[in-house]
């Protein structure tokens, strides 16, 4: 026994300590299952002298089976017993080092995992350069004069940065959607066939609705800034001085501009205002007569007494169809207009349409004919203007020339 305990304690390998404290081990378990299947012996022979045994024996011999394949299951399995079942996910466990999984399952299910990963990597790669892609297409990247439809370098860029415009409302102007938002126009009420602020427009033209105001004056700044940066030979015949710009201007605003719209003027624009929803010309009971020629608020009568008139020279204009806001020029919105009085000339009224505010704040204009030469369209910044070589041409309040900031009587607050 001490060389036994030597041999452990000496760190041996098990082979070299044959009898050593793992052999003692082994004896002495030995002899314990040779004295427990002894007495199980003795116990089965006086069983089976006894009446019954046969019956007895053989349920004895089926009970003892199971016993020594409970405490040998390995040994039961070769004997042709049934093993013990484990559950699936201790065999994965066991086998595949990953709980629930065999290891074949395993490197398949990863298999489809990485290129699961893969696709889906792929795919959100191919969004973000398609959105990327689209918005450069679409506008997002486009100079101005892409947008107008213009030649780069054959004018310059169109003055329309403060008065907005989406792309997005673009498929809703072409296709001509109802009027008045799929409400009756404002003229079937008896109501409205008056005169709220006496300026000789019925209130059925008046755009109360503040969406139709600011697609009114987008569409107004669009279209005179437009003909600026045109090639002189493309700018419609009409317009020969500063009335007629502001007269074309104003008609073409208020129309509907469907296809057939952008055919007739020849403009192509990336991305188009909203459209007005209470009316458009010349679809009122003032047909084609759309300015006010006469003086005098607006009565019952003058839709057909010829008080409305298709032309109207800039005097007109100013003292019947528009009203002053200010003498201060900073207080111009993009649509309004700037009206000056050149004392002396033979055509004494002269106007301007404000494109822009604030920084970078610009205005567009037709010189007009002078001593028989053509004029020619203008887009002059505003600080350009205030610091005019002739005093007379700046819009001060301190010019007596200047006569201020108006705004078309249609704008003209609510009813």
């Amino acid at each position: 026994m001490p060389s036994e305990i030597a041999a452990a304690q000496s760190g041996a390998p098990l082979e070299e300590r044959a009898g050593g404290v793992g052999g003692l081990y082994r004896d002495e378990r030995g002899r314990e299952l040779g004295n427990a299947r002894a007495a199980e012996g003795v116990r089965e022979a006086e069983l089976s002298n006894a009446p019954g045994s046969a019956e007895r024996t053989n349920d004895h011999e089926r009970a003892a089976e199971r016993r020594r394949a409970d405490r040998n299951p390995r040994g039961a399995a070769r004997a042709g017993a049934q093993p013990i079942r484990m559950a699936s996910g201790v065999q994965g466990g066991v086998a595949g080092g990953v709980p629930g999984m065999q290891p074949g399952r395993r490197a398949a299910s990863w298999g489809w995992m990485r290129w699961g990963l893969l696709l889906l990597v792929v795919g959100f790669t191919g969004w973000v350069v398609s959105g990327i892609i689209t918005h450069g297409w679409t506008g997002g990247w486009r100079s101005e004069e892409s947008l107008y439809g213009i030649e780069a370098g054959t004018a310059s860029k169109p003055a329309t940065g403060h008065v907005g415009g989406s792309a997005a409302k673009s498929a809703a102007a072409v296709s001509g959607a109802g009027d008045a938002h799929g409400k009756e126009p404002a003229w079937t009420n008896p109501a409205t066939w008056t005169d709220s602020f006496g300026d000789g427009t019925p209130d059925f033209l008046r755009l109360t609705d503040g969406g139709d105001r600011e697609a009114f004056r987008q569409w107004f700044v669009l279209i005179a800034d437009y003909q600026a940066m045109r090639p002189g030979s493309q700018v419609p015949a009409e317009i020969k001085d500063c009335a007629s710009l502001l007269r074309y201007a104003y008609r073409e605003a208020l129309k509907k501009h469907d296809a057939g719209w952008f055919k007739d003027t020849g403009m192509e624009v990336g991305a188009l205002p909203g459209e007005i929803g209470a009316w458009h010309y010349p679809d009122t009971p003032l047909a084609a007569g759309l300015f006010r020629i006469t003086p005098g608020p607006f009565v019952r009568g003058d839709e057909s007494d010829g008080a409305f008139a298709q032309f109207a020279d800039a005097k007109t204009l100013v003292e019947r169809n528009a009203y002053l806001v200010s003498r201060n020029v900073w207080q111009a919105e993009p649509g309004d207009l700037l009206f000056y009085r050149q004392f002396g000339e033979s055509s004494p009224w002269h106007s301007m349409i404000v494109t822009r505010v604030g920084s970078g704040a610009a205005v567009v204009y037709d010189t007009g004919q002078d001593h028989g030469a053509a004029g020619e369209l203008r887009r002059v910044e505003l600080t350009e203007l205030l610091g005019h070589p002739q005093a007379e041409w700046r819009p001060l309040a301190s010019n007596p020339n200047f006569m201020g900031v108006y705004r078309w009587n249609i704008l003209r607050g609510s009813l």
